[in-house]
């Protein structure tokens, strides 16, 4: 059966400053961005948003968070140009990474890479205080 048949996706247009998520909020899925840019943004503890890294078309914000026992976001997620998306559910998210070992593989090493590309923002934040 082809994936697209079983697959819930929704595609989602956002406006520049709009917020496509919010850091605690529960995850109801993921976006993967089409076009445009997004913030990826983190509260410090003078309780102020800092940007931690920037998603490009093909990445997808929040997508560490999906396999978080909380089930919460653990990032915000703010548009700083017209995106365009594709929603796709948890549920359904969570299936092709349980089913398709490709697509795991995959999106462990597109997190590993997210990760090493935040830490300039991180290293900055800690200096900054």
């Amino acid at each position: 059966m082809a994936k697209d048949k079983w697959i819930n996706k929704k595609k989602v247009k956002f406006e520049k400053s709009d917020i496509l998520y919010a850091e605690n909020e529960l995850i109801k899925g993921l976006f993967c961005i089409k076009t445009g840019q997004v913030a990826l943004m983190k509260r410090d503890m003078m309780n102020s948003d800092r940007i931690i890294g920037i998603i490009r078309p093909g990445e997808i914000p929040g997508a560490a968070s999906l396999l978080r026992p909380a089930q919460r976001y653990t990032t915000s997620a703010q548009a700083i140009q017209t995106v365009e998306a594709c929603f796709i559910r948890k549920t359904d998210m969570l299936l092709l990474i349980n089913y398709n070992p490709k697509i795991a593989i995959n999106f462990l090493k597109m997190l590993a890479e997210k990760l090493s590309d935040q830490e300039p923002y991180l290293r900055q934040s800690i200096l900054s205080h």
